[in-house]
């Protein structure tokens, strides 16, 4: 995660980068409170805009929190996402079409998937994690 404020840092030299991380937990448990917390803290430091909307361990609910997102005018610069309950064979393609990073954290994607996203050029834009 450090490594990936680094990069959001070297970015913000231009303009405030819109960062949102789709936390797949809740906000107020234990574990994934304390992630958030962290994201809070470096996104301060870093000066990022960084907005964490907290998908209450409903992998469906993740999908929802992108696809409004997507469609609202002002869109983030990077997408943080987890791959919980393999949430990343969704959450990938619909990124497909917008000139966003994806930062995936923790649980990364297995090699099936990365060559499939390799090959539609979704790949070129996440970040090794």
């Amino acid at each position: 995660m450090a490594m990936l404020f680094n990069t959001l840092a070297y970015a913000t030299t231009q303009q405030q980068a819109r960062v949102l991380f789709i936390n797949p937990g809740f906000a107020n448990k234990s574990f994934w409170q304390d992630v958030g917390d962290y994201a809070k803290a470096a996104a301060k430091t870093l000066n990022l805009d960084l907005t964490i909307r907290h998908a209450d361990r409903n992998h469906f609910a993740m999908r929802q929190i992108l696809s409004a997102t997507l469609n609202k005018p002002t869109r983030p610069d990077y997408v943080i996402i987890v791959n919980e309950k393999l949430a990343a064979d969704d959450l990938l393609p619909m990124l497909r079409d917008y000139p966003i990073y994806v930062q995936v954290i923790l649980n990364d994607i297995d090699e099936q998937t990365k060559n499939i996203h390799r090959k539609r050029d979704v790949l070129a834009r996440i970040s090794p994690s």
